[in-house]
């Protein structure tokens, strides 16, 4: 599998799993910033916007410059009326996954 060298990740929707948490570890590791921008599937993120573990930063928005151009990161979310209503199972779910990741990161 060809990767692409990358000096900054964006991401969301931790929900996925894991193997999402494990490759996020993986490049914090290699000195990586990876900020996670919270979305309507982590909902539960949301209370924890400014903080930062390393190379790892949780957001409501970032403004990077790629290729000498300021661009505005932000989930879709934002624009969805019915985001305030997350179900609770969801946010337990992500509840779980950040706390492994907490976890894995304190243990590596």
């Amino acid at each position: 599998q060809v990767r692409r060298p990358l000096d900054v990740a964006v991401i969301s929707d931790l929900h996925l799993g894991m193997l999402v948490v494990q490759e996020l570890l993986a490049l914090i590791a290699k000195q990586k910033t990876v900020y996670c921008v919270t979305g309507n599937h982590d909902e539960v993120f949301r209370r924890f916007v400014g903080f930062q573990a390393g190379q790892f930063k949780i957001v409501n928005k970032v403004v990077l410059t790629l290729d000498g151009k300021k661009t505005w990161i932000f989930h879709g979310d934002v624009f969805d009326v019915t985001r305030r209503h997350a179900a609770k199972s969801e946010v337990r779910s992500t509840q779980a996954l950040f706390r492994e990741m907490l976890v894995q990161m304190s243990e590596g």
